[in-house]
């Protein structure tokens, strides 16, 4: 795909654009609504440190929950269906428990973003669309049915010819809020899309450094024992 492509050449050499999937300690992917576990998401950029060789292939796409600083959902023409199911993908995503200290849970999730070629919107902008329907609608995938977090479960909406949108803070201590930018002739809208992925990876990546793989080779809380 093009814009994977696209990112991978953007990474730095620790990290790497896949098509894949994420996986936590029970070796499980999240559940969709119709009962079935996705098995593929479209991009994943991942931390390659964070990758153990002997229990995870790259090249199959198939990596660690922890290993993923960012999930990319692309879209070639962004209808309210398409965008609600990855809505869903996101409160999903972000609902599997990442195995980090308690301290770096907070700001250890990936960043969650919809990538879109076109779409069927013609008079509502973007951004108000997302929000209508993350404040709008009841999730099954959430205990109580509502998205009550700070955070939004989309961080970053990018669609071509019409803008991007992204929610965080533009300076340390400014509180967090959305920002957009605007699209033009040259596309500027993709570029701050990339522009803002490759500032947040590392960060993301500061935060993972302590993630405890371990954990998705056996539970050492059962099996290690005092003696």
């Amino acid at each position: 795909m093009l814009l994977t492509r696209l990112i991978s050449q953007l990474m730095p050499p620790s990290c790497i654009a896949l098509h894949g999937t994420a996986v936590d300690t029970e070796g499980q992917r999240f559940a969709l609504e119709s009962g079935k576990r996705k098995t593929e998401d479209d991009i994943l950029v991942v931390d390659r440190d964070r990758i153990p060789s002997l229990l995870f292939a790259e090249g199959e796409g198939i990596v660690p929950i922890e290993a993923v600083l960012a999930r990319i959902e692309v879209k070639s023409v962004l209808t309210k269906q398409e965008l609600r199911d990855a809505v869903y993908g996101s409160m999903s995503f972000l609902k599997v428990p990442l195995v980090l200290p308690d301290e770096d849970l907070q700001g250890g999730a990936a960043l969650q973003c919809i990538f879109a070629f076109a779409s069927d919107l013609a008079e509502m902008n973007e951004h108000a669309r997302l929000t209508q329907l993350v404040q709008g609608e009841r999730w099954d995938c959430i205990e109580g049915g509502t998205w009550n977090e700070e955070t939004p479960p989309i961080h970053a909406l990018c669609v071509v010819g019409k803008g991007m949108w992204a929610f965080g803070s533009r300076s340390k201590g400014e509180a967090s809020g959305w920002g957009m930018c605007p699209a033009d002739d040259v596309h500027s809208e993709v570029a701050t899309f990339l522009a803002l992925l490759l500032n947040t990876l590392p960060a993301l990546r500061e935060k993972r450094r302590s993630a405890r793989l371990g954990s998705h080779l056996i539970d050492v809380e059962q099996q290690f024992r005092p003696v």
